[in-house]
């Protein structure tokens, strides 16, 4: 199951548990997704399009991975909240700022 993103990932975060690196296949499997469907044609700075891949993220990891999704189904709900925030400040890379919020997420759990 997605076992070359969660490795690729893995290999990048080594201290990430296991919850952390789903959550970012996860994440990294909606933007593919949602880029493939629009074309290549998002705008970066559109919110609605974040959310988007936020939503079907954790989506699909409620679906494929109940266990794991009871574990940071709080850390999807505050990325959906942040989202408009991180876009109104316009960070440049979005996935990066939440790469960084699900690092530092085990820390405060």
């Amino acid at each position: 199951m997605n076992n070359e993103r969660f490795e690729r990932i893995k290999a990048k975060h080594p201290n990430w548990s296991d919850e952390q690196i789903w959550t970012a296949v996860s994440l990294d499997m909606a933007e593919d997704t949602t880029i493939e469907e629009k074309g290549g044609d998002i705008d970066p700075n559109d919110a609605d399009i974040w959310k988007e891949i936020v939503s079907q993220a954790k989506d699909w990891i409620k679906e494929v991975l109940p266990q794991v999704f009871e574990k940071v189904k709080a850390l999807f709900d505050n990325i959906i909240h942040q989202i408009s925030e991180w876009v109104k400040k316009n960070i440049p890379v979005i996935m990066e700022k939440i790469k960084d919020f699900i690092g530092s997420w085990m820390k405060k759990a």
